[in-house]
């Protein structure tokens, strides 16, 4: 993805700033944020992550929440695959009738081995993920697996999940495990079934996927990765990770674990995180962003949802047709992406300071910004307010992001 150069723009008038922001006359024109509807890179969807949470999703009303998911924009749900338990533990139950009424919902099935067994241990990494009945003598793959039983239990897995009304879309044999080439293939060999997407990788950080990916990408069909290296990164790097990861494939990439909605803080802060933790991927060309948890971060197990949380990421995702343009800020405190859909420009800015913050939009090649916009936002006293004002053939003007806020606008755009 191309990373447009910064242009410096001058402040549009006060009149203006007035008319469309509500600023007093002591404000500051202190950011620009400039955004090439031209350049229009790829295209995003967004999924929902239920393998931790799937025994609270079956419990609860499964309906309602496959219903939120889908309100939110979402396609796809991820549920688990328990290599804890015998393929024969009634406990699968629950995920066949969770992965029915998904399908029956619209929502495509990514199965992904889990980090627990969705009862009692949740906390299950690397080699403890997997029975001890999985294990052999023999030290030429990764935990000394045995590969050919475990091909036969997804074989297994698989038929089951059919019979039960559910058909897996995309299948993860690996999660945060340090699977090579041979690993991958082994599986994919002595499987007799092939009607799914392979995904792979999913390393715990980016960084490590990057290193990864050219060594296994033959044996995959989708790059899946996670982000949980993210504070290593300075605000300018995270864009830059994210598509190296993209181009060294040739396949698509996904951000299969995004989360960082900080539990202990704010609703509106645990929001903005969210949101934070995710736009890198996608102006870095991630095709597509799995919530982790979507249930209970985002939706309760009763299908009710959580304040800012849900209404943000709904907001954010149905409003992210089309594809994703070019943009930069001048604003490290700024976190943004644009996307352009049949005219209309969908901006979103995040606002991590404890001030508020005047940015100047600026379009670039020729777009200008022409009717009616609509403003909304999320603060601490507003959750998803909107207001709409008027602009006539602007290639700038100015916007209030509030402190600690998220602004969406949607703006009409005319090329001149």
């Amino acid at each position: 993805m191309k990373l447009n150069p910064l242009s410096f723009v001058k402040p549009l008038s006060l009149a203006l700033t007035l008319a469309t922001t509500g600023l007093s006359s002591q404000a500051v024109y202190a950011s620009t944020i400039t955004i090439d509807p031209a350049d229009k890179n790829q295209s995003v969807a967004f999924g929902a992550d239920i393998k931790l949470t799937l025994k609270g999703v079956d419990d609860g009303n499964t309906s309602a929440v496959m219903d939120r998911f889908v309100e939110m924009g979402m396609d796809l749900v991820r549920v688990p695959i328990y290599t804890t338990r015998d393929i024969s533990d009634p406990f699968y139950e629950r995920v066949y009738r969770v992965s029915d009424i998904a399908e029956d919902k619209g929502l495509k099935i990514f199965a992904s081995v889990a980090n627990g067994d969705g009862d009692q241990n949740n906390n299950l990494h690397h080699a403890d993920k997997f029975a001890s009945s999985f294990f052999c003598n023999c030290s030429y793959n990764l935990y000394n697996l045995n590969l050919t039983k475990y091909a036969a239990y997804l074989d297994d897995y698989l038929d089951n999940m059919q019979i039960n009304d559910a058909t897996v879309d995309i299948l993860g044999p690996y999660n945060e495990d340090d699977a090579d080439d041979s690993d991958y293939n082994k599986i994919w060999n002595q499987m007799v079934r092939n009607d799914f997407q392979r995904i792979g990788v999913e390393t715990y950080a980016l960084q490590a996927g990057i290193n990864k990916v050219a060594d296994v990408e033959d044996r995959l069909d989708i790059i899946g990765a996670h982000f949980y290296d993210d504070a290593n990164f300075s605000y300018a790097q995270k864009d830059s990770k994210w598509n190296e990861l993209v181009t060294a494939t040739n396949h698509p990439t996904w951000f299969t674990e995004s989360t960082r909605y900080a539990l202990g803080s704010t609703d509106l802060e645990s929001a903005r995180l969210g949101l934070e933790h995710f736009i890198p991927a996608i102006r870095g060309g991630a095709e597509r962003v799995i919530i982790y948890q979507t249930a209970n971060r985002l939706v309760w197990y009763n299908g009710g949802t959580r304040a800012y949380r849900f209404s943000t990421a709904k907001h954010f995702m149905t409003n992210a047709d089309g594809q994703v343009a070019g943009s930069t800020s001048d604003d490290t405190d700024l976190t943004t992406v644009s996307f352009v859909n049949n005219g209309v420009l969908s901006v979103n800015i995040t606002n991590k300071n404890s001030t508020d913050k005047t940015v100047t939009i600026q379009l670039q090649n020729g777009y200008k910004a022409s009717g009616t916009v609509t403003r909304t936002i999320w603060t601490a006293t507003d959750e998803g307010t909107a207001n709409t004002y008027h602009l006539g053939n602007n290639a700038s003007w100015n916007v209030t992001v509030p402190a600690g806020s998220y602004v969406h606008l949607d703006v009409p755009l005319n090329q001149l």
